[in-house]
């Protein structure tokens, strides 16, 4: 309304000095209040529109808490109203900055995570130095929050020689060294009771991680190895050495010697809860295999440990598992059910899978099956949805997704709950060359035992 007014006013004015004095006062007051607002709106490089400045957004927030809460409104974590609680000061910690905060009443800590790539833009960092995890237990609540950023890319560090490069046994009672986290912290990866899903797009390290739980079998002389190498080629070879059995290649004489391999492990499983249900209490009390068990050869059940390399290739086999009967039961299908079977069935009696694939979707790996692999490694994948199907649903809106790994990060993954950077083992040439480091010993440990022994 004021605008209208004060538009009318000063067209009736200008009529009325048109009338009076003539055109030439309207030019010279236009001319003036033209050139006054040219001035008023002139930016200093002569650019209209919003303005730019050179430089760059850097990491201030940790020497100044203010600027924390500035980089939360803005990553609309928080209100313009609210603040943030420092629970713990920022400090140095390894080769990054940590500190714990409180966020406000009715802030969840999920819905930060949710949203790390913008509290990373907000912090002017790449969100891969960028660590947010909620603080659980009686130390923390959903509301508290603990920040940790690199320094530079962790992920970028030289590899981190692995414990069993020289190792000349290994207990796989014991979970066996199997990386570190951004941080530095050591990860040890559980064989027994559980069974291990590695996936990632080619080239990314899948057979590398495969090897260090595979070399950690391979140096305890009471575990029954069985490899199947999907791929074909000679990354798996030196567990040949070893192996109770080893089939190498994707052929439908391959895929048969393994149905042959997988059945004869089903059959010992269920031969195994048959002895264990008539052992004494003292010796198994829970209806599974224990390490005295599993170590005295007069039980004949040792620890087993089947390795799949490109599982998919095995698992995709079209081709009929009775050639009498075209219309019939898959080879892939009797596959995979077996492998179900072990991995439900098989961890209390002993065994365990560990699968590698470059494609976990459920047209390869059916949801009865992946549900079984308890410990999920996702390297480099190209969607959220494919990390999804490795990690499990639900980790993408979590912060675990693998989405967001460069391809540069080969050995980096999301590993269950946490990321972790694979050991590449150095302390030993491989049969593949010097990238391939993590390769088994190219002989047999000295005290491993032979491929028949158990």
């Amino acid at each position: 309304m004021i605008s209208l007014v004060a538009t009318g006013t000063t067209a009736l004015g200008g009529l009325a000095t048109e009338l009076i004095a003539g055109s030439l006062p309207l030019l010279i007051t236009g001319g003036v209040v033209s050139a006054g607002l040219a001035v008023a709106g002139r930016r200093k490089d002569g650019a209209g529109g919003r303005s730019t400045r050179l430089g760059s957004r850097s990491l201030a927030w940790l020497m100044n808490g203010d600027h924390l809460v500035v980089a939360f409104k803005a990553a609309k974590l928080i209100g313009k109203d609210e603040s943030l609680m420092l629970v713990k000061a920022p400090r140095h910690d390894g080769t990054g900055w940590a500190l714990t905060i409180d966020l406000p009443p009715s802030r969840k800590a999920s819905d930060v995570i949710a949203k790390r790539e913008a509290l990373a833009s907000a912090l002017a960092v790449d969100e891969v130095r960028l660590i947010v995890e909620r603080v659980r237990g009686d130390d923390g609540h959903a509301g508290r929050l603990a920040l940790w950023v690199g320094d530079a890319d962790p992920y970028a560090a030289e590899p981190v020689p692995s414990p069993l490069g020289t190792a000349a046994s290994w207990d796989l009672w014991s979970p066996p060294p199997f990386g570190t986290t951004a941080r530095g912290t050591a990860v040890s990866l559980p064989v027994v009771w559980t069974s291990l899903l590695i996936g990632a797009i080619p080239r990314q390290g899948k057979t590398f991680v495969m090897r260090l739980p595979l070399t950690a079998a391979a140096l305890d002389p009471h575990v029954r190895l069985i490899v199947a190498d999907g791929k074909g080629g000679k990354d798996h070879r030196p567990f040949e050495q070893v192996a109770h059995r080893f089939i190498r290649g994707s052929r439908e004489s391959d895929a048969r010697r393994l149905i042959h391999a997988l059945e004869e492990c089903a059959a010992d499983v269920a031969d195994r809860f048959d002895r264990l249900s008539e052992m004494d209490d003292e010796l198994c009390p829970e209806s599974k295999v224990t390490p005295e068990i599993t170590r005295d050869p007069k039980h004949r059940m040792p620890l087993s440990v089947i390795g799949i390399d490109e599982v998919q290739n095995y698992l995709g086999m079209d081709i009929p598992l009775d050639p009498d009967n075209p219309k019939g039961k898959k080879i892939g299908q009797r596959i995979c059910e077996l492998l179900t079977y072990i991995a439900k069935t098989g961890p209390a009696a002993g065994y365990s899978l560990i699968l590698a694939t470059q494609k976990p979707d459920a047209q390869v790996i059916s949801d009865g099956l992946r549900g079984q692999l308890g410990t999920r490694f996702a390297l480099k994948v190209m969607t959220y949805q494919a990390s999804e199907t490795i990690l499990g649903a639900g980790t993408y809106k979590a912060g675990m997704d693998a989405l967001r790994l460069l391809t540069s990060h080969k050995g980096i993954a999301r590993c269950s709950a946490r990321t972790a950077r694979r050991n590449w083992t150095r302390a030993r040439p491989s049969p593949c060359g010097p990238t391939c480091s993590t390769s088994p010993p190219s002989a047999p440990p000295a005290n491993a035992a032979e491929p028949n022994a158990n």
